[in-house]
């Protein structure tokens, strides 16, 4: 995915830094209109899975199993738990923990396999705590990462996300850690039901190419972050305006609105 980022600078290069810059900032001035898909339709009421976003469920625990050898990075939970704590209201406290470690021959990247490892090993807590699986594993197909909502897995009635480390590599200073927290965080959107206003919504994914649940890199993307990426090392790790509203309306966001509790995050 970064890759192909990176390479959009390619035909650019010819123009010089400074032009580059001066041609990216006059797009930017211009309203961003054209950094933006074709939306599905007219707005509509976006889905809110209220027990992740709201305060009904004042706890919220993410459990993360691993195939050995395929752990997140630390760096890469921290940033999602500090994200977590930004975008949902937990006044209980925000956990994420790491727990079991399989055994590689327990993987074999297919959906029958993971589904029953999800069955398998996931702990959902006591009524009164929001919970998310999270399962890491090296590979399935081509993606990233993967989420079900409660119900996609027959016998499965919490939500999901899966992270595969084989196809998320550092690319120079875009950091492993980096790109695994986005990857997370961008399946936790899924997760509380962003992507289901028409108005800001291209097939499963946001119109707005600075958002971080925007679908993969093309020209629109990669113009935008084709500075910030290359030269500080930054990727999109939050959700744009609209999503934001999606989730809160005109409230100011969890995070900014009080102090959350620390958590003993000990492994």
């Amino acid at each position: 995915m970064h890759t192909s980022r990176a390479s959009l600078l390619g035909p650019w290069a010819k123009l010089g830094f400074v032009r580059i810059r001066l041609v990216i900032g006059a797009l930017l001035l211009s309203g961003c209109a054209i950094f933006r898909k074709p939306p599905a339709g007219p707005a509509t009421d976006p889905m809110r899975a209220a027990a992740l976003l709201d305060p009904g469920a004042p706890r919220l625990l993410v459990e993360i199993d691993h195939i050995a050898g395929s752990a997140p990075h630390p760096r890469a939970l921290k940033l999602l738990e500090k994200r977590l704590r930004l975008y949902l209201d937990k006044p209980g406290g925000i956990k994420i923990m790491v727990d079991e470690e399989l055994p590689a021959e327990a993987w074999d990247g297919t959906r029958a396999t993971l589904t029953q490892l999800i069955r398998t090993h996931a702990s959902p807590p006591e009524e009164g705590t929001a919970y998310i699986y999270g399962i890491a594993g090296p590979e399935y197909k081509t993606f990233r990462g993967m989420s079900y909502q409660p119900g996609d897995i027959k016998n499965v009635d919490f939500p999901v996300m899966a992270l595969f480390t084989d196809r998320v590599g550092g690319i120079l200073w875009v950091t492993r850690s980096h790109q695994e927290g986005a990857v997370l965080l961008h399946e936790v959107g899924h997760l509380v039901g962003l992507v289901t206003n028409d108005a800001h919504r291209d097939g499963a994914h946001c119109t707005n190419a600075w958002c971080l649940m925007y679908d993969g890199v093309d020209w629109r993307s990669g113009t935008v972050f084709a500075f910030p990426t290359l030269f500080a090392g930054q990727l999109p790790t939050r959700f744009c305006g609209e999503c934001r509203r999606d989730m809160w309306g005109d409230q100011s966001l969890p995070g900014k609105r009080k102090t959350m509790p620390t958590e003993d995050h000990s492994m």
